[in-house]
């Protein structure tokens, strides 16, 4: 596995992202390199700095996470993608990796469970593509 999982969190809510930067500069190898609250910040963001994973809440207006997680991951501009959701249902997952998600993460699960999809997901990448 990569030796930092570098992250690239797109949320149009500030508290959410402040509240994933904080556990993700609290856990061992993952680092926040970006932020982004839009389609176009994201891939913005993403050309520039090239993460390893896009972090996407899919409660984003217009169903702009989906969109996003699409551009990221056609464009290739993303290893993996993470879809952020509140709704834990069959339909939002399906959705999601229709549009290139590679993990679904429910929003206040726990956050060890969380941590651990994102390492599983990057070293799967990472064992697939060596």
């Amino acid at each position: 596995m990569t030796s930092i999982i570098r992250v690239l969190i797109v949320t149009e809510h500030i508290s959410v992202c402040a509240q994933l930067r904080t556990i993700f500069q609290l856990a061992d190898g993952i680092a926040v390199v970006a932020e982004a609250a839009d389609l176009k910040n994201a891939v913005d963001q993403a050309q520039a700095l090239r993460p390893d994973l896009a972090l996407v809440d899919l409660e984003m207006p217009a169903r702009q996470g989906f969109e996003i997680i699409s551009q990221l991951k056609a464009q290739g501009l993303v290893k993996a993608a993470a879809a952020l959701t509140a709704h834990d249902y069959s339909a939002a997952r399906e959705s999601a990796a229709r549009c290139g998600a590679d993990a679904f993460i429910i929003k206040g699960a726990d956050l060890a469970q969380m941590l651990l999809t994102i390492r599983t997901v990057m070293e799967k990448f990472d064992q697939e593509f060596k």
